[in-house]
């Protein structure tokens, strides 16, 4: 079952990469570490002031998912990143501000509005530029689908341990 959601996953971060239009995403509330990671494959990211991020993988065992150990790095350079998804467990709303994790924070009540008027101005600008822009900026994930095997056989070679150590 594990797998099969991992694979939906990845499936599903390519399909937003390889999207030509702009893929703009609003959270708000309690997000986990997966939706963490495909939030960042995302072109914008509007989250709500009650938004934390949920970054607790290491506490059941499991490494980094969702891409996380792909595109934290991309956002926050490599120190950074490591020590994130090695020492860090949740990141608030200010603070994913802050350091670039997402493009705005709003009031709960009008994240759908800002969200819309966010995409709004985004299709108002000539579409094959917006295109031709996300396809030069895609150039860096170029090692995704490696990056992707890579996270599937980790997460494999975790859940097996777990399992084992489980029927001991």
């Amino acid at each position: 079952q594990i797998a099969r959601e991992q694979n939906a996953m990845c499936r599903f971060i390519s399909a937003i990469r390889d999207c030509p239009k702009p893929v703009l995403m609003a959270l708000q509330g309690q997000v986990t570490a997966p939706f963490l990671g495909i939030s960042l494959a995302c072109d914008s990211r509007i989250i709500c002031d009650d938004t934390v991020f949920h970054i607790r993988t290491h506490k059941i065992g499991l490494p980094p998912v969702g891409g996380l150990a792909y595109f934290l790095p991309l956002y926050l350079g490599w120190g950074k990143a490591n020590r994130f998804l090695m020492e860090t467990e949740s990141i608030e709303a200010k603070q994913a501000l802050e350091i670039g994790l997402v493009d705005q924070v709003t009031a709960v009540h009008i994240l759908e509005h800002t969200a819309f008027k966010h995409a709004q101005t985004l299709a108002q600008k000539p579409f094959e530029s917006i295109s031709a822009t996300k396809k030069l900026l895609n150039t860096h994930f170029r090692g995704m689908e490696a990056y992707f095997d890579n996270e599937r056989e980790a997460i494999n070679t975790a859940l097996n341990k777990l399992w084992s150590h489980k029927a001991t």
